[in-house]
């Protein structure tokens, strides 16, 4: 699995070319990250500001899709590309029939909503969902038994929870 889709200098993190730089390397599930803008559109991007990855200052959640659209991305050296913020509905019709995603939510967002848009794509065979809480977990797999999930245990009796849960 690539973290963050496998950013090395020149490619940063969550972004499209990074993940097809990824991909021409090796087989990989990319984890990637989502924030809302102030739009209330999803978009790719692991920090809750922009400052780090970016050419842009401030929270994520302050700007509308047009004004990240327009920042440029910053690899990991901080060196400035030409590459710009995915969104997550870009990125889920970019992977079909390349790679599986792994969606990391940030707890900003539901995994309702995760839910709902895996289902508008039709991207259950290549879209899934990380979740650590148990309500969660049983809330993916009733609203679609299809989806995927990268569940967090950690401990014994964390996985004896999760088997009274229901969810094979």
């Amino acid at each position: 699995s690539a973290h963050r889709g496998g950013a090395i200098p020149g490619f940063p993190e969550n972004c499209i070319a990074t993940f097809a730089n990824t991909l021409n390397y090796a087989y990989s599930m990319l984890e990637i990250d989502l924030r809302y803008t102030k739009d209330g559109h999803l978009v790719l991007h692991h920090d809750p500001t922009l400052d780090r990855t970016t050419t842009g200052s401030g929270p994520v959640k302050d700007f509308d899709l047009g004004e990240l659209k327009n920042l440029k991305l910053k690899d990991k050296e901080g060196t400035v590309t030409d590459y710009r913020m995915p969104t997550l509905g870009e990125t889920i019709e970019w992977a079909r029939g390349k790679t599986i995603l792994i969606l990391d939510r940030k707890n900003e967002v539901s995994v309702e909503t995760c839910v709902r848009i895996i289902k508008e794509h039709k991207a259950q065979a290549h879209v899934m969902i990380m979740v650590s809480r148990m309500e969660d977990i049983k809330a993916v797999y009733h609203l679609d038994p299809d989806i995927m999930m990268e569940i967090f245990l950690g401990t014994p009796e964390r996985f004896k929870e999760f088997e009274k849960t229901g969810v094979p």
